[in-house]
């Protein structure tokens, strides 16, 4: 019995000029979901030519747009993302924030993230810590090592929702550097636009800014395995003495309050689970993981509290 041939469908699609095919693709696979456009990208996966020629458009033509909340409380912190992107983590680690951003998503040419900070209303301002606002920062770890993924030229627009909420919690300018600190590890093919920061944080972020990496240089892995190991056995030491630093006075004070003693637990528990997985991983842990993203110099692993990014 003789075996049917295999059918072959004819798309007249691919039979209009190229010019016609080219304003279909640019009206079909434009996406800006803040301009009300949403791209068709199930036309992308038709046949591997209308892939090639289609891809390139909507990567040029098309906006990322990630609404990303943080809530702050004495024992975790809350993510949630809206937008092009629908989340809900509860104290998520680093791995588990990258795994969330996928990197297929990630590649138009321009990005745009909102962030927006707030603290829950039980949480006493006096316990809130320029280390608890800087678990923050885990997300910009994240959105950076998918950027530095390759070397093409993009754009990032990043907008802090309220520019205010920095005296409102009575914070330091440096203190908000070091939380967006990440930032200075995006690769100069990177052009970043900043939305909602007031001047004097911008002021404070413009050094480290300034020493971005360019494409070509990569950080040096082992150097940064070493450091964090250090800095994490010096977390888990420093957290088991349940003591805390008053940043006015430099003094020490003992921790008595329940709810901040098992924060502290908590964070030590982090620290040494890291440690075990870096010392059973080692270099493929932060390779795979943290590429582009681990400082690219020992001076700047050594200034930077390894847990921030870590945990």
């Amino acid at each position: 019995m003789a075996m049917a041939k295999p059918v072959v469908m004819n798309m007249p699609f691919l039979d209009l000029p190229a010019e016609m095919r080219n304003r279909i693709y640019d009206s079909a696979l434009t996406h800006n979901r803040r301009h009300g456009q949403s791209a068709a990208v199930a036309l992308l996966r038709t046949c591997k030519q209308v892939h090639q020629e289609g891809v390139g458009i909507f990567q040029a033509r098309s906006n990322f747009t990630i609404d990303v909340k943080f809530k702050v409380s004495a024992r975790s912190y809350h993510v949630t993302a809206s937008g092009d992107m629908i989340w809900s983590l509860e104290d998520p680690s680093i791995i588990t924030l990258a795994s969330n951003l996928p990197r297929e998503v990630l590649k138009p040419n321009i990005v745009c993230v909102k962030i927006a900070l707030s603290r829950t209303k039980s949480m006493r301002l006096s316990y809130i810590t320029r280390t608890d606002y800087a678990a923050v920062n885990r997300f910009p770890y994240a959105l950076v090592q998918h950027l530095n993924s390759d070397h093409k030229l993009r754009g990032l627009v990043l907008e802090l929702e309220d520019g205010r909420i920095m005296r409102k919690l009575n914070k330091e300018p440096d203190d908000f550097a070091e939380i967006f600190w990440p930032l200075s590890m995006l690769r100069t093919n990177v052009l970043v636009r900043y939305l909602g920061f007031e001047h004097t944080v911008l002021s404070s972020m413009q050094p480290q800014l300034d020493e971005r990496p360019t494409p070509s240089k990569t950080p040096n892995n082992m150097i940064a395995v070493h450091q964090v190991l250090g800095g994490l056995h010096q977390e888990a030491n420093k957290y088991s003495k349940k003591k805390s630093t008053s940043k006015y006075t430099g003094e020490e004070f003992g921790v008595d309050d329940p709810e901040i003693d098992q924060a502290y637990s908590r964070r030590r528990s982090h620290a040494l689970g890291t440690i075990k997985i870096l010392e059973l991983r080692g270099f493929l842990f932060i390779t795979e993981s943290i590429e582009g993203v681990v400082q690219h110099n020992l001076e700047k692993v050594q200034r930077t509290d390894p847990r921030w990014y870590m945990e």
